[in-house]
């Protein structure tokens, strides 16, 4: 009798610990119906791929716009870009009037002369009767970065220059210089 109750204790306890472990395959197809779930006890990942593509509604209005944000840091400066094409020539405008008379007969005048060493000298240079000053120039013998020339003019009765005068200021020993004018006859 011990014996056989033990059978039956054990066979008893078999039984339930076996209850707890079906799998989906000791189950039939279609055997477990809505009934037989417990509400809201299902999760998004309890369903397959397809049935969660059929849950989706469809899309809902626009929402207001949001307020603006903030301005965000100005970028780095581009690349300066390509030159484009150079444009056509413009058609050759209209021959404007005559201009009045230049002047005429070119003089060249030279004077030489020599600055004392750590002094200064004035040399005059004059053109020749009837023709005034267009442009003069100053060269040195020897070291002209010792030596300051600064111009000087006198005036016909017309307000023209006829004569040059140069200031020549000497940071050096003696040195040679020569004074060119170039004069002409106004018209």
């Amino acid at each position: 009798m011990v014996v056989s109750g033990l059978v039956l204790v054990a066979a008893g306890s078999g039984a339930a610990y076996s209850a707890g472990l079906i799998t989906g395959k000791q189950i039939a197809k279609n055997a477990i119906t809505t009934k037989h779930v417990k509400d809201h006890t299902l999760l998004i990942g309890d369903f397959a791929s397809s049935t969660k593509a059929k849950l989706k509604g469809a899309t809902g209005p626009a929402g207001p716009a949001g307020a603006t944000g903030p301005a965000g840091p100005a970028g780095a400066k581009g690349d300066t870009g390509a030159t484009g094409p150079q444009g056509a020539t413009g058609a050759t405008g209209a021959t404007g009037p005559q201009g009045p008379n230049g002047v005429l007969g070119y003089t060249k005048v030279s004077v030489a002369d020599t600055a004392p060493g750590l002094g200064s000298k004035d040399t005059w240079v004059a053109c020749p009767s009837g023709k005034v000053v267009l442009t003069w120039g100053f060269s040195s013998g020897t070291n002209q970065s010792v030596l300051v020339a600064t111009p000087k003019f006198t005036y016909d009765t017309f307000g023209r220059p006829n004569n040059l005068g140069v200031h020549v200021e000497n940071s050096g020993s003696q040195n040679s210089y020569t004074i060119d004018l170039i004069c002409a006859t106004p018209s």
